[in-house]
């Protein structure tokens, strides 16, 4: 059943701010109690009650209406949003079913009475629906998707090494702060994400036009630096040749890039080198600092050997850090793609009956690209990656939040732990009139409240600041712990891997000579490979006619082991093995093998 009360009085409708100014020109012999409640538009018995501090219910708030009250109290209930709060920093945020799910185990843990569900042991919509009015600190939002790697590997520890090594790098090498640059590459699609547009209210489907189910890749590389310049991007289509029709209207200066998969490999990855140094110029008396991500088309051989001599320092950035570090990432292609789906949408519209392929990709991506390249956004992102001014607190403590594994709420000693137990246990059933704020001493819930009275202000404070009445704070603390305990992480195995493990500097020797290493053995592996399979031969006839045909050929004419015939009389599309001790040839027929077989001897060596 969906909640659907609506008052029928006004009553309560007066401001707390207009409360506080009549209070205060009363005690000030300004004006009397009528006058002052009619200036401010407050209740006249409700300002006398509060002036002379004979409220019974409603001493904090004006909440209470007659013997209508919510079954928490203040205190209980800023607890719990407390609680909420700090699942929510550790990306473990509670739905609307949790929050009214552990509504209702306080309440029978604390035994108050209460009108929720028994059966389904929930509060109702409508107490989910004025729990969210009283506290609107807190709202109800979709989250981002956040994968675990991520969310354990951006912790402190990591992120000031991360920063002490960028520092260290920049002095040493003595980089201007116009020569730090970023590059990321993203992926553009012929498919758009459609906007939000407006239609009927309570409709149950609303549809949007796209280009086809499924979209073709291209991919953009982007550059960019702290003082505000751009690099001329890249565009890489899916394509075995090169078609100068697809970057029709393509940004000024862009680098034109193809292959198969439309994805960064390496051998691109050493031409857009090329091109960033033909645009940027470094020298060794000006170097120039490339910051990017860690994938593997940006480590290949030839091109860090071609950015060291040409006095280009790599610098990568930690796994699974580049949300947060990635000035692109940060600044960057969220405005990009924005700007681009918007554009599709609009090219659909002008053009109805027809859909978008990749030779409108360059053209889209330079209307996006022109939008988005500005200084502004390139100052933005540096700056709030603490990069350009360099800031290694540029993050507050809270983002550090999920990587915790432990618990970190306070210790409870063993005997405090037992009497608050005890306490609990010893909670006596209340009246129909009493309040859970019995429960609680006074000097607690004045401490830890958050809605002060308006005759005497004083300092909010959250449940868990430190209190005269330890017990009970723990009381009410231990209870949610218990009821929705925070997230802990067991300790992992470690698993041994082929890994290098994370190398910041990429044009440092150590890491070249590893690449340098790795590529003789590649080299020496395919050599070995090469020479275990066995050497077949292919004759092909042009013709359509069966007849004996003799191929040119560098080696001599020989014969079968087992027919005796000679190569130069095979007949088209015969198979030769060659065996791999003797060298000798046989027709693969002959041999009794398939053409396919990978190993080969006759049986004479056999």
């Amino acid at each position: 059943m969906v909640y659907s009360y609506k008052r029928k009085t006004n009553r309560g409708s007066w401001s707390q701010a207009d409360m506080a100014k009549a209070l205060e020109a009363v005690r000030n012999n300004e004006m009397g109690w009528l006058k002052a409640s009619q200036i401010y538009n407050v209740p006249t018995a409700t300002l006398r009650r509060r002036g002379n501090n004979k409220n019974k219910i409603a001493t904090n708030t004006k909440k209470h209406l007659g013997r209508f009250k919510p079954v928490l109290n203040d205190e209980v209930e800023a607890a719990v949003v407390k609680h909420i709060l700090d699942l929510e920093s550790r990306f473990f945020g509670l739905t609307t079913i949790d929050v009214r799910k552990l509504s209702y185990n306080i309440a029978e843990k604390m035994k108050i009475k209460h009108p929720f569900n028994k059966i389904r042991k929930m509060a109702g919509k409508g107490w989910m629906c004025n729990f969210r009015k009283r506290n609107p600190e807190i709202s109800l939002r979709i989250p981002e998707a956040t994968s675990l790697a991520r969310a354990e590997a951006f912790n402190k520890p990591q992120v000031n090494k991360y920063f002490s090594r960028l520092e260290q790098v920049i002095n040493e090498n003595k980089i201007d702060k116009t020569m730090i640059f970023n590059m990321d590459e993203s992926a553009l699609t012929t498919v758009q994400v459609p906007p939000k547009v407006f239609a009927q209210k309570g409709k149950k489907q609303v549809g949007a036009i796209t280009s086809a189910e499924r979209g073709v890749h291209t991919t953009v590389i982007v550059c960019m630096s702290s003082g505000g310049t751009y690099v001329p991007p890249s565009i890489i289509f899916p394509r075995k040749r090169f078609n100068p029709l697809l970057y029709d209207d393509a940004p000024l200066g862009t680098l034109k890039l193809y292959n198969e998969s439309g994805y960064m490999t390496g051998d691109l990855f050493l031409i857009w080198m090329n091109h960033f140094i033909d645009n940027v110029r470094p020298t060794p008396e000006k170097r120039a600092l490339l910051i990017l991500d860690g994938h593997s088309s940006h480590k290949s051989y030839e091109a860090l050997k071609l950015a060291k001599k040409r006095s280009v320092v790599l610098f990568c950035l930690p796994a699974h850090c580049t949300h947060r570090l990635h000035p692109l990432d940060v600044a960057f292609f969220g405005p990009l793609h924005k700007y681009y789906n918007q554009g599709v949408t609009q090219w659909l519209k002008q053009n109805p009956g027809r859909t978008v392929t990749i030779y409108q990709v360059a053209s889209l991506f330079n209307k996006a690209y022109e939008k988005t390249a500005t200084l502004e956004i390139a100052l933005s992102g540096f700056r709030t990656t603490g990069i350009s001014p360099f800031n290694r607190d540029i993050f507050p403590e809270h983002m550090f939040l999920p990587s915790l594994t432990t618990d970190v709420t306070e210790d409870i000693p063993a005997a405090e732990e037992e009497r608050l137990n005890d306490d609990l246990v010893d909670v006596q059933e209340p009246n129909e009139m009493q309040s859970v704020n019995n429960l609680l001493p006074t000097t607690f819930m004045q401490q830890v409240t958050s809605r002060p009275t308006v005759a005497e202000p004083q300092p909010s404070a959250d449940i868990y600041a430190t209190s005269t009445s330890n017990s009970k704070k723990h009381l009410v603390q231990s209870l949610l712990i218990e009821l929705s305990p925070l997230p802990q992480s067991n300790v992992r195995k470690e698993v041994k891997r082929k890994t290098d493990g994370y190398q910041d500097l990429l044009t440092e020797s150590p890491f070249l000579n590893s690449l340098r290493e790795k590529e003789s053995e590649k080299k020496q592996k395919e050599q070995r490979k090469s020479k275990r399979n066995v050497v077949k031969k292919k004759i092909v006839d042009d013709s359509s006619e069966e007849e004996n045909i003799f191929r040119d050929s560098d080696e001599d004419d020989c014969a079968c082991l087992y027919c005796n015939d000679l190569y130069s009389r095979s007949k088209s599309k015969e198979w030769w093995l060659q065996c791999q001790l003797c060298k000798k040839w046989a027709h693969s027929e002959c041999a009794g093998l398939s053409k396919r077989s990978k190993t080969f001897i006759c049986e004479l060596c056999n």
